[in-house]
Parts: C-alpha cells; sequence; structure tokens
C-alpha cells in the first residue's frame, strides 16, 4: 500500500510501480479504456488518462473506499461505506461534480 499502484504484465513475476495516491485501497479501470483509470488511496485519491504515467488528484465524496467506471465508461462511481450501509455517488465529468443517482 505504501508504494501506491502497482502492476504486472507478466503475471507477478516483476512489478512495476504506476504511481497514484499512497495506501491505495482500491482501483479500477475503464472498460472501454485501459489507459484510464481510478485509484482510491487512504488520504487522496486520483484518476489517470495515460494508464497510470501521470495522474491528477481527484476530489471523491468524503468516505469513499471504492470506486468504478460504468460498463459504458461514461459514468465514475464512488462508494462510501457508513457502518453497514453503502452510499452510491455518481459522477459523468471525470469527478470533477458528484451527485446520487
Amino acid at each position: 500500500m505504501s508504494n501506491g499502484l502497482v502492476a504486472s504484465s507478466d503475471g507477478g513475476a516483476t512489478w512495476a510501480r504506476l504511481g497514484g495516491p499512497d495506501g491505495v485501497m482500491s482501483t479500477a479501470w475503464d472498460p472501454t479504456n485501459a489507459d484510464r483509470l481510478v485509484a482510491i488511496g487512504m488520504a487522496d485519491s486520483a484518476i489517470s488518462s495515460n494508464g497510470g504515467r501521470s495522474w491528477t488528484p481527484l476530489q471523491v465524496p468524503s468516505g469513499t473506499s471504492a470506486a468504478t467506471f460504468s460498463a459504458d465508461g461514461r459514468t465514475l462511481y464512488a462508494a462510501v461505506l457508513n457502518d453497514e450501509q453503502v452510499t452510491t455517488f455518481a459522477s459523468t465529468d471525470s469527478g470533477q461534480t458528484w451527485t446520487r443517482p
């Protein structure tokens, strides 16, 4: 977790650091564009449009512990866990604004 996001292209024999936020808890790739990914960290989150070569800070709803893209890649979803309840938020502008669907 302290290395940020890491990835392997050879079945786990070697690993490359992709960066992103420290303490990554959740990562999701856009199913329509493998270069677009989001990483949710312990203290902050980030989004990449170039396969993790560079990252842009991402403001997610407070308490977000996981995120994913819709099947068509147009919507980014964030999940906030409060005790046993999950609240879902959606963004159609790459995380600039969030609404509850």
